[in-house]
């Protein structure tokens, strides 16, 4: 039995791995090209999108995971069957039960390695590779830290607590000195957004320094011309939520409801970083009727191009009904955990339907 078992799992990982090179070829290539764009903006060049896009590698391989899963189980489990070894096991003693228990425990341990990825390694990868992005195409202007945005505005040091993904700012806090360094003013503003060709300031407490006093004046809104391109701040927005780990998101969200900001979009990230492994072993586990049903005669070949497309159309469901919860006003579990639960569904409907058949 263990030895079937280590046998059906060498299988299974190798065409997990292949088809983890074939969905993240193909995602790099997209990648590359959306790259282009900057190539030649502040000092961006080639070889630092091509160090991006290898430092973007671990989270983009987190993400494609269920969909490698599924067209991996869906190739390994096809080519036991295609060379008649999956007959032989039967013919051991081994049963289909048995068979889709090897499966769901491998899926187990991928969901586990899948987690420990996502958790550690990809959070760490993504925010140097932002980092670097950010710092290259402002020109040094620019630098990403734990405790937020630093920026360089000619006499001004800015700190930005928190961007979002449409270049909304919340935590300004801007420091201006004079030509001997000295500190002039020190501006706090709530939060900011770019309208027309300019960023516009809201609930503005400004306190200017004199030799011999200070002096603090109340604004509700403040016009700031920046020579810094909102683009820049954008690209820092675009990926900070897939930059936290699960304690990080959970304390950034904490800090979100007392202050009374929108938490949402950080609730939805935390329980999909919680549904991501159980996401995996769903994929596996709806290989299995696929394999042992419809799909039992058909060529690699086809095994492929349904494994894609059911992977692929995962992931758009997946992508999509997030963004929805948020838009409708939902709790955002129900757009975390509702496209896994779903396919499942799905699996245990088929599994059912080949069971009975």
């Amino acid at each position: 039995m263990k030895i079937i078992t280590r046998y059906v799992w060498k299988t299974l990982l190798g065409t997990i791995l292949l088809s983890m090179f074939l969905v993240f070829g193909i995602e790099l290539i997209f990648s590359f090209v959306s790259e282009v764009r900057y190539l030649g903006k502040g000092d961006y060049t080639f070889w630092h999108m091509i160090m991006f896009n290898l430092l973007s590698m671990p989270q983009t391989i987190y993400q494609m995971f269920p969909m490698a899963s599924l067209v991996g189980t869906l190739m390994g489990l096809g080519v036991l069957a295609s060379h008649s070894e999956l007959i032989v096991i039967r013919a051991a003693g081994i049963s289909i039960n048995q068979i889709m228990s090897m499966v769901i425990k491998l899926s187990f341990i991928l969901a586990v390695f899948a987690w420990c990825l996502g958790e550690w390694v990809a959070p760490t990868t993504d925010k140097i590779a932002q980092n670097q992005k950010a710092i290259v195409l402002s020109g040094g202007q620019t630098l990403k830290t734990e405790h937020g945005v630093w920026l360089r505005d000619n006499n001004k040091f800015i700190n930005i607590r928190s961007v979002d993904v449409g270049g909304h700012l919340e935590g300004i806090i801007c420091y201006e000195f004079d030509k001997d360094f000295a500190l002039q003013k020190a501006s706090k503003a709530s939060y900011a957004d770019y309208i027309a060709d300019h960023w516009v300031l809201y609930d503005v407490k400004v306190t200017t320094f004199f030799e011999d006093r200070l002096q603090t004046q109340h604004y509700p809104q403040i016009d700031w011309h920046s020579t810094i391109d909102p683009n820049i701040l954008r690209i820092l927005g675009t990926k900070y939520l897939d930059e936290l780990s699960l304690v990080g998101l959970w304390q950034t969200l904490q800090y979100r409801k007392q202050n009374e900001l929108d938490y949402r979009p950080y609730q939805l990230a935390l329980w999909q970083k919680i549904v991501q492994p159980f996401a995996i072993m769903v994929m596996m586990f709806l290989a299995i009727p696929f394999v042992f049903g419809p799909l039992r005669s058909s060529t690699q070949g086809l095994k492929l191009v349904i494994g894609m497309v059911v992977g692929f159309l995962f992931h758009t469901v997946n992508d999509l009904f997030g963004p929805l919860t948020l838009v409708y006003q939902l709790h955002p579990i129900i757009g975390a955990c509702l496209p896994t639960l779903i396919f499942f569904g799905l699996g245990c409907y088929a599994l059912k339907r080949w069971q009975h058949s």
